[in-house]
């Protein structure tokens, strides 16, 4: 983002976490925080807070007036975080066991109650599986190491 609009940003490592960060920003001794909207719910509902821009291809369904960096930054920024979890099994996993594993987690992740639950988060929970999960991973880690390697 730094390179595509021409700016630098004073980055300040909080080491402890994210809500550090955040009660710093509510403490008014940073300017903005980089985070994951579920991070910043409970001081955005609140007013103390105003998400400004989504890291992401498309608007966050929880927060739709929110634009997307891409929309305040215009056409030819890139900027797109995600945030993820995974559930992992060993290498060697046999696969009915995979097979049952990911039909229960695929049912849990599907249930209209774990949706709820994790949108009163702050999260738009989103289902993959398999080979998908690796490859997501794979283009993550790519441009990470290209971010790193920038910075350098």
């Amino acid at each position: 983002m730094e390179q595509q609009l021409g700016i630098e940003l004073k980055r300040i490592p909080y080491s402890e976490g994210i809500g550090p960060a955040i009660a710093a920003l509510v403490g008014g001794h940073v300017d903005a925080v980089i985070t994951t909207p579920g991070a910043a719910k409970p001081q955005i509902d609140a007013g103390a807070l105003r998400m400004l821009g989504v890291m992401d291809s498309k608007r966050f369904d929880l927060f739709p007036d929110v634009p997307t960096f891409n929309e305040v930054l215009g056409a030819g920024t890139d900027t797109q975080l995600r945030a993820w979890a995974a559930i992992a099994g060993p290498a060697n996993m046999p696969e009915d066991v995979k097979a049952q594993l990911v039909e229960v987690f695929t049912a849990v992740a599907a249930d209209p109650d774990f949706q709820q639950a994790m949108k009163n988060q702050g999260i738009m929970p989103s289902m993959i599986v398999g080979d998908e999960v690796s490859e997501m991973m794979m283009r993550d880690d790519e441009m990470y190491a290209k971010l790193i390697k920038e910075s350098q």
